[in-house]
């Protein structure tokens, strides 16, 4: 049982250690001897803790480290047989009771869950905020509703349409809308409010900050402070802060996402350009930093519209924006254009992450509920940008051989707990008569032991593998996207033997390709129907050009087709 919870936790990018009583011995297991120093390192750190033993061993084991609801890890017990899964600690905030579900449909056994809103099926207000990203303003209040619920009474609830858009409720019964707030058990705004109702508090403001150099923390609290209070935003609505990456280690801005909790993203420039909306705009910030604007272009980046424009504080310039993406999305592919209109049409608020311009120019303008990032994001940067936008799911449709971005998707999606879902093409039959090759270093080593001239089709990153290991550059004909001409260039391929367009190609543009360059070898990923593969291989068949294909890399357990993602995508969102 415990084997099988791994495959399945692994699938979904959750990162699980597993412990077997010292007294067996089983590889991929860690013994232990005492399962109350598992119980306080769980505690400890607030992880899941699942036990598979008697109920009574695990309650003993985690007795002496159980102080609070808020804060105690989700704890659930199985029983030998495999049964039953038992959440037995923090059902709702930590989870305890969703993740008794995931691992019961695993095991094909029963959820036993016990907590009365879902013995009953009826709406949980604290299970709601922890699923949501909302913080509980005020627990008595929390209890009181809870107690309304069970006496089969609904809970009327207000939503505040700016700062709690889609941040309705599910399906169960206990609840009702209503248009005022005044009238309300509940209201979700962040919003500073002056009512007797318990306030779910939505974490979804960003703010951007500008400051002189050297601006001490104090003065920057205090303008983030003052500017919140002077338009009516409750501070603990806020997600992240948000910068241009000059900024980074500002001492000041560091200190203040730290004493508040939250993370600190920063943006080149180049990306800050790109946001587009109404930004106020200064000349002499431009000649400093390269935008016109700091503070409102860095919320922007990472929100979906601009509550609190540029405010000026001494040395300090603060704006906010607002976010509540739901998906968050990588995409610069086919199948990330057609989840993107996907997620348009279904009206989910999604951010799309594009590495380059380009990625960002083919999706649909305008649109009402997806926003694009533009540019590259590594580890570190994606780690944050999950944690501040606490979206619900990311989708990883990146390309195939794209393996150090979906890497470190992957990283940043188990260290921050976020559902993640990983789009795999569709897979291309074996081409007869083409060569294969498992990485682009093969075939440049192949090619460095023939003659006649490349024509290269695999992408600019590649370019100075094949360029250091082929003699002879007038043999290397490389075609890029536009933006791309730069980077051949700088792997020395000749200016005159740089093709440029947006593919994918057909197969007469293939061909005219080939004649033109006099290419006796055409080399390409394994990119399938999507990236134009098919075209390619007709276009070497009539030529009589041979056809190199690097092979696509491994896709990790679990990936999706595209049409499975978006099933999954309606599922996890109730839609």
């Amino acid at each position: 049982m415990a084997e099988q919870l791994l495959r399945t936790l692994k699938n979904e990018n959750t990162d699980c250690t597993a412990y077997l009583f010292d007294k067996y011995t089983e590889e991929g297991f860690v013994p232990f001897h005492d399962g109350g120093v598992i119980a306080s390192e769980a505690m400890h750190k607030g992880a899941p803790l699942v036990w598979i033993c008697a109920a009574g061993i695990a309650v003993r084991l985690m007795a002496p480290f159980i102080k609070d609801k808020m804060t105690d890890s989700p704890v659930i017990v199985i029983d030998p047989a495999g049964r039953f899964v038992i959440p037995i600690l923090s059902g709702h905030v930590g989870g305890a009771n969703a993740l008794a579900r995931r691992l019961a449909k695993t095991l094909g056994a029963t959820p036993v869950l016990t907590t009365a809103s879902d013995s009953e099926d009826r709406f949980a207000v604290d299970s709601f905020a922890a699923e949501r990203g909302c913080l509980i303003a005020d627990r008595e209040k929390a209890k009181e509703a809870a107690v309304k619920v069970l006496a089969g009474r609904d809970l009327l609830i207000f939503t505040d349409p700016e700062s709690g858009a889609g941040l309705i409720p599910g399906r169960r019964p206990g609840w009702r809308a209503v248009t005022e707030a005044a009238a309300a058990d509940v209201v979700i705004s962040a919003k500073t409010l002056s009512t007797q109702a318990l306030q779910l508090i939505p974490r979804r403001l960003v703010v951007g900050v500008g400051c002189r150099k050297g601006t001490p923390e104090e003065e920057i609290r205090e303008a983030i402070s003052g500017t919140l209070l002077a338009n009516g935003y409750d501070a603990r609505s806020i997600c992240a802060l948000a910068s241009i990456d000059l900024k980074a280690e500002e001492p000041g801005i560091v200190q203040t996402a730290e004493s508040l909790g939250v993370p600190f993203l920063t943006f080149p420039a180049a990306t800050l350009s790109g946001v587009h909306g109404s930004v106020s705009s200064s000349d002499f910030v431009r000649q400093v930093t390269g935008v016109d604007n700091v503070c409102e272009r860095s919320a922007l980046t990472a929100a979906d519209h601009l509550v609190i424009p540029k405010t000026i504080h001494g040395r300090v310039t603060v704006a906010a924006a607002m976010s509540d993406f739901q998906v968050l999305l990588f995409g610069g592919t086919t199948e990330g254009k057609n989840l993107t209109e996907f997620l348009e049409e279904k009206k989910i608020p999604t951010l799309v992450c594009t590495a380059t311009p380009y990625g960002a120019q083919v999706l649909p303008q305008d649109m009402k509920y997806v926003r694009v990032l533009s540019g590259r994001l590594d580890g570190p940067q994606m780690k944050k940008l999950f944690t501040a936008l606490h979206s619900r799911t990311v989708v990883d449709a990146t390309h195939p051989y794209a393996v150090e971005v979906s890497a470190n998707i992957a990283e940043a999606a188990k260290v921050t707990g976020v559902r993640l879902i990983r789009v795999t093409r569709e897979e291309t039959p074996v081409i007869t008569g083409a060569a294969y090759f498992d990485s682009v270093r093969d075939a440049a080593e192949f090619l460095a032991r023939t003659e006649g001239n490349i024509l290269l089709t695999t992408g600019s990153k590649d370019l100075p593998v094949f360029a250091g290991k082929i003699r002879g550059k007038e043999r290397l004909y490389a075609r890029v996207l536009p933006h791309s001409a730069e980077a051949a260039r700088k792997a020395g391929i000749p200016e005159d033997h740089i093709l440029t367009g947006d593919g994918p190609f057909a197969m007469e543009e293939n061909v005219k390709h080939i004649e033109e360059t006099h290419a006796r070898f055409l080399v390409t990923k394994d990119s399938g129907k999507a990236g134009g593969l098919p075209e390619k291989v007709r276009a070497a068949e009539s030529t009589g050009c041979a056809l190199l294909v690097i092979r696509r890399p491994k896709e990790p357990e679990g990936a999706v087709s595209e049409s499975r993602c978006r099933k999954e995508l309606c599922e996890l969102l109730d839609t």
